[in-house]
C-alpha cells in the first residue's frame, strides 16, 4: 500500500541501469551518486494509496499551515438538505454559532488565522461542486466515523462521504472517513481533534463532472488543497532520467580533447 515501495522499485532499477551503461561505460560516478542520492530523496516520502470503491486514495499526511498555500475556497454550487455550508477563516468562534447549527474544527488547526476552509453542517446536509476532473486534493479535517465518533447508528458507518459522479449523474465512487481510517491509520495517523487535519487526494477512473460532500449526524470540515500537488511516481522517475541524463552528457563534454589545427 506505501507509495514508498512503489517508489523503490524503479529507482532501484534506475540505479542498477546507471551502474551497468553509465558507470561501466562511461565512469561517470558523479551521475551515479546524484541519481542514487535522487531516489533515496523520493522515496522517503511518506505518502500512501489504497484503492476505495474503485477510486485511488492517497493520504499524504498532515497539512503543514506553515507552508500550506494559502486560497480561496468556493462555496457549493447547491446545498440539499437540512443543515447550511459556510466558508469561514481560521478556527470558528463556537460561542458565535447560530442555534442548531454546528461548526467543526480548522483543517488546518485550531490555531491556523489564515486559512479559508468549508464547514457542511450537520443534518444530512450535501454540498455538491459542479467541478470536472479526474483528481482531487483536499485537507480532510477531523473525521467523525467509528471508532472515533458515535454509537449506535454512527457505530462502524462513515459519517463525512466524498462521491464523484460522471457527467450523466452516475455514481463513480464514493469514499468516507471511515474508509479512510481503515485504510491509512496503521500508518498516519488520522485523527478526530483539533490538530491539523491530512492532506487526501482522489483520482477517479474516468473524469467526474460533479463532487458531493456530504455529512449525516456531525460537521464536515475540509478545503481544496491548492497548489500541493506532487508528481505521480512514473514522473518521479523520468525525472530522475532526465537529470542523469544532463549529467552525463555534461560529464562525456568535458571529457573531449581538442584536436591540434593541421
Amino acid at each position: 500500500m506505501a507509495l514508498q515501495s512503489a517508489l523503490r522499485a524503479p529507482c532501484n532499477g534506475l540505479v542498477k541501469m546507471f551502474n551497468r551503461s553509465i558507470l561501466n561505460s562511461l565512469g561517470a560516478a558523479g551521475v551515479f551518486a546524484a541519481a542514487a542520492a535522487f531516489c533515496a530523496g523520493a522515496a522517503s516520502a511518506a505518502v500512501y494509496t489504497a484503492t476505495i470503491d474503485g477510486i485511488s486514495v492517497s493520504d499524504y499526511g498532515a497539512v503543514d499551515p506553515a507552508t500550506a498555500p494559502v486560497a480561496p475556497q468556493s462555496a457549493p454550487d447547491s446545498v440539499s438538505a437540512n443543515g447550511a455550508v459556510f466558508v469561514l477563516t481560521g478556527q470558528s468562534n463556537w460561542t458565535s454559532v447560530p442555534s442548531g447549527l454546528s461548526w467543526g474544527w480548522d483543517p488546518y488547526g485550531a490555531s491556523d488565522t489564515t486559512h479559508q476552509w468549508i464547514n457542511i453542517d450537520t443534518s444530512d446536509t450535501t454540498a455538491v461542486y459542479n467541478t470536472s476532473g479526474s483528481t482531487l486534493k483536499i485537507v480532510w479535517g477531523s473525521p467523525n466515523a467509528a471508532p472515533y465518533w458515535g454509537v449506535g447508528s454512527l457505530e462502524g458507518a462513515n459519517d463525512n462521504v466524498v462521491t464523484f459522479f460522471d457527467a450523466s449523474g452516475a455514481v463513480i465512487g464514493q469514499v468516507g472517513d471511515l474508509d479512510i481510517y481503515n485504510a491509512f491509520n496503521s500508518v498516519t495517523p488520522v485523527l478526530n481533534d483539533s490538530s491539523p487535519g491530512n492532506v487526501i487526494a482522489f483520482q477517479t477512473p474516468q473524469p467526474f463532472a460533479s463532487v458531493a460532500f456530504s455529512t449525516r449526524s456531525s460537521s464536515f470540515e475540509f478545503a481544496n488543497a491548492a497548489g500541493s500537488a506532487v508528481p505521480e511516481v512514473s514522473t518521479w522517475a523520468m525525472l530522475g532520467l532526465g537529470f542523469a541524463g544532463l549529467g552525463a552528457a555534461g560529464w562525456r563534454s568535458r571529457r573531449v580533447t581538442p584536436r591540434a589545427l593541421d
